[in-house]
């Protein structure tokens, strides 16, 4: 039997990451290797397990981690790398979240010529895991260690990524060509990898979007009954940013929604569904005491350690079907959203204020106009992209009227990645593995 070894940082927190893996486990022997802490969570799931949290420090390591940090490759998409590492940067506190902060933006502004496999050829390894009894390696888009990277391909073992989300080769600057395979949801995102990580096509497969899995089990299902908690009419406002700045245009922008629809029909509210990833509930606080706006938290990290469990995520497709739109800001629950007949709206509002310097790196739009955003969401032509302040009650009346009008944009976004089984998904994980 094949014996697989999964590289994660954590347990993973998302319900499809741990279907992959369930499906993995009955099909080939699996050793986890774990770069951060060894918790009860991940002993209590059953593997064999081996810390590869060993940051094998040296002068010499020390040095080509800090010129890679600075002068390191990104990808041409510049400004998603950013926000992801101001992102990260957040996770810490005082100094150390400054230092990362300004590393990031250095980063971003200089140039960048080191690429991510020439920094893996100089570390050195003092004390290299067992992997000899492996005979592939699998991770979700990034393997959490360079140095145990080093080692898998020092060794010459095979090594298969999925890479989890649309807009991670956007991102991410840890894509390697000495990955025998990179798994991506379809073939417009198998050309982003191309493009912005040079990574050579006949290493790249698509085979679907596990995260939207859930979807095809909701539609699909003969006993689902739409259910929703609101017994009114409402505009479903899903925020999507992390680094504090953007979460307050966010939710400057969702008062302004609520005076809009207000000015529309004294019956219509906002229902503003917070970040799921975001943990600082103070950042919100505006929206509480906002007349027609009401606050969707109704969600998080269940027993097992999972973000959200099959029945929550059916509730955000219940409140997604039963609102008049939805309105986002460029996020992939604007993609999650298109599978189903509710109008999807992203907001590119030239001439509003949103409080902050066009010329600042986190003013919103910066955000909204992110490469994966750009290519997939921001249609010129269509009546779903709100690009004026003006036109936002213009818009939003229309919507409320002839919401059919609006459903063409749906179909052209969920004609990218047609609905997949995770099972199937899995599977052709699993193909790849033994093929390579």
């Amino acid at each position: 039997m094949t014996r697989i070894g999964l590289v994660i940082p954590r347990k993973p927190q998302f319900l499809d990451m741990h279907q992959i893996v369930e499906h993995l486990r009955n099909k080939a022997e699996i050793c986890l290797f774990v770069t951060g802490p060894t918790t009860d969570s991940i002993k209590q799931w059953g593997f064999e397990i081996r810390s590869a949290d060993n940051p094998q420090r040296s002068a010499s390591n020390s040095l080509w981690y800090w010129l890679f940090s600075i002068f390191g490759r990104i990808p041409k998409s510049r400004f998603n790398y950013l926000i992801m590492a101001l992102f990260k940067a957040e996770r810490y506190v005082g100094l150390q979240r400054t230092i990362l902060r300004l590393v990031a933006y250095i980063r971003f502004l200089r140039p960048n010529f080191i690429s991510f496999d020439f920094f893996l050829k100089q570390l050195k390894i003092y004390f290299p895991v067992k992997i000899e009894d492996i005979d592939v390696f699998f991770y979700f888009t990034e393997l959490p260690s360079e140095i145990l990277l080093t080692q898998i391909i020092r060794t010459k073992k095979p090594m298969v990524a999925y890479v989890y989300s649309w807009d991670h080769p956007c991102k991410q600057a840890t894509f390697s060509k000495h990955v025998d395979r990179y798994l991506v949801w379809n073939s417009s995102m198998k050309n982003d990898v191309v493009t912005l990580q040079n990574i050579p096509p006949s290493r790249i497969r698509a085979i679907g979007a596990s995260q939207f899995s859930y979807i095809k089990r909701y539609l699909a299902s003969p006993d689902t009954e739409v259910t929703t908690p609101y017994d009114f009419d409402y505009y479903y406002y899903m925020l999507a940013t992390y680094e504090p700045l953007m979460v307050q245009q966010e939710t400057n922008i969702a008062r302004t929604l609520a005076q809009t629809l207000s000015n529309i029909s004294p019956h219509l509210k906002l229902v503003v569904r917070l970040y799921p990833m975001q943990k600082r509930s103070d950042l919100y606080d505006a929206l509480a005491d906002t007349p027609g706006i009401i606050v969707d938290s109704d969600f998080g990290k269940t027993k097992s350690g999972v973000l959200m469990a099959e029945n929550e995520l059916w509730k955000k497709l219940d409140k997604i079907h039963s609102a008049v739109a939805v309105i986002h800001n460029g996020s992939t629950v604007g993609l999650e959203a298109s599978y189903l007949d509710t109008p999807t709206l992203v907001l590119d509002m030239q001439g509003y204020d949103y409080g902050v310097s066009l010329r600042h790196p986190l003013h919103l739009q910066k955000f909204v106009h992110q490469y994966q955003n750009q290519k997939y969401l921001l249609d010129g032509h269509s009546p779903n992209v709100i690009r004026d302040v003006d036109d936002l009650e213009r818009t939003l009346r229309k919507v409320y009227k002839n919401p059919n009008d609006f459903l063409d944009y749906n179909r052209a976004l969920r004609a990218l990645t047609p609905l997949r089984d995770v099972n199937d998904i899995a599977g052709d994980i699993m193909t790849a593995l033994d093929d390579v």
